[in-house]
């Protein structure tokens, strides 16, 4: 199956089935393969298992399997935070972020829980995260349009398929991108971005 052509700056988004019918056996080895033209830098298709809904791997050529950075059983990867959550989060509010924060004249951010066939699981709005602890005030992810746009286009093909949509996060204020840096130990600073050039999650 072809998904329409097009680069979504949200992230963190697991397909799921939405219907028992479609829903393997728990130990079914059952895998659908979607491809997708913009990832040909990469690989060509990405192939998940449809039990767990986690992406496996990215084929093209060459195959990047899943990294085993954190617990494979559903427990959340976890850090120690270096200082207090919630003095880090006082001061991340008090922070000027770069320039390159406000450099885009599209602002228009789209509420992703209405795209049908989209549902939320935001858990930065509940302590079950890495950081343990809640960074959102309220469950919500919001996109730029055009993501947006191509998140809905995804979701409508692969309803076809009784599949549907879960995101995890979307557009992230700079201020807890700066968070996480502050929080997190020198040794697993590769896992979370640098607030001086930013996340993705930022623009």
């Amino acid at each position: 199956m072809a998904l329409p052509s097009a680069k979504p700056s949200c992230s963190n988004v697991m397909a799921v089935p939405t219907s028992a019918s479609a829903r393997p056996r728990a130990d079914s080895k059952d895998t659908r393969t979607f491809y997708v033209r913009d990832l040909r830098s990469l690989g060509d298709t990405l192939t998940f298992t449809i039990a767990s809904g986690r992406a496996m791997a990215l084929y093209g050529r060459e195959r990047m399997g899943r990294r085993p950075i954190g617990p494979a059983d559903g427990d959340v990867f976890r850090i120690d935070p270096v200082r207090p959550v919630a003095q880090i989060l006082r001061e991340a509010a008090t922070v000027a972020p770069p320039g390159f924060v406000s450099r885009s004249t599209d602002h228009q951010l789209v509420d992703l829980s209405t795209i049908p066939g989209v549902k939320l699981d935001v858990r930065y709005a509940t302590d079950d995260n890495f950081m343990g602890a809640a960074l959102y005030p309220f469950e919500g992810a919001y996109a730029r349009k055009p993501a947006a746009d191509a998140l809905a286009a995804a979701a409508r093909a692969l309803a076809a398929y009784d599949i549907g949509l879960i995101v995890h996060d979307a557009y992230r204020p700079w201020s807890i991108t700066w968070a996480f840096w502050q929080a997190t130990p020198n040794s697993q600073k590769l896992y979370v971005a640098n607030p001086a050039d930013g996340s993705r999650h930022n623009r």
